[in-house]
């Protein structure tokens, strides 16, 4: 507050610098939680899978699509990694059917 007056056109421009960079780490710490959330979705999925608990696998593969689709940065690799477990969910879920038969 006790600013000179030739001052002050600095002080405000680090204070936006300021805020500038407090907007880009909390996008970045936004964008972090979101990736290690869709890392966990996978694994989730993965293993539902391996464990054929197919229901259960349908379902976190519809949460990490979801989390991919209201995400800032959605990478095309994380989406063709879901369509492809999907792709073996219904594979997996068939053949188990034929088993059933």
């Amino acid at each position: 507050d006790n600013v000179a007056p030739c001052m002050l056109d600095e002080v405000r421009e680090v204070t936006s610098l300021l805020e500038a960079a407090e907007k880009g780490i909390a996008a970045l710490l936004h964008q972090q939680s979101a990736n290690a959330t869709l890392a966990s979705l996978i694994q989730n999925a993965r293993t539902c899978l391996d464990k054929e608990q197919l229901d259960e696998a349908e379902e976190v593969l519809a949460q990490a699509r979801h989390t991919l689709a209201t995400h800032d940065d959605p990478r095309a690799d994380t989406l063709q990694h879901i369509v492809d477990m999907q792709e073996e969910l219904r594979v997996v879920r068939e053949e188990t059917r034929h088993r059933q038969e």
